[in-house]
C-alpha cells in the first residue's frame, strides 16, 4: 500500500480563498431580495387595495419594492419591525 503525500497549500492560496469567501458571505448579507410575490400580493391586498397577482417587482431601496400587479402599482416596504406595509 502506498501512499501519496499531498503538498500544503501555498499561503498565498489559503490567503485568495479566504478572501473569495469573505467577499461571497458579505455579497450575500448585503442582497436582500423582495419577499415572494404571494405575500407582496397578501400585503396589498390587506391594505384594502386590490392585487390579485404580482406582475413585477423591483427594488427601491432598503427594504422597499416598487410591485407592478395586475390592478396598478404600489410601494411595498418593511418596517423596522419586519412587516410588510403597502402603499399606492
Amino acid at each position: 500500500m502506498t501512499r501519496k503525500i499531498q503538498p500544503m497549500p501555498s499561503p498565498i492560496k489559503v490567503a485568495v480563498g479566504m478572501a473569495a469567501t469573505g467577499i461571497l458571505l458579505a455579497a450575500n448579507a448585503v442582497a436582500n431580495p423582495a419577499p415572494p410575490h404571494g405575500e407582496l400580493a397578501a400585503t396589498i391586498r390587506t391594505a384594502g387595495m386590490p392585487c390579485a397577482h404580482v406582475i413585477e417587482v423591483q427594488s427601491a431601496g432598503e427594504d422597499r419594492w416598487s410591485v407592478r400587479c395586475n390592478a396598478g402599482d404600489y410601494t411595498v416596504e418593511r418596517d423596522s419591525e419586519g412587516k410588510l406595509k403597502a402603499s399606492r
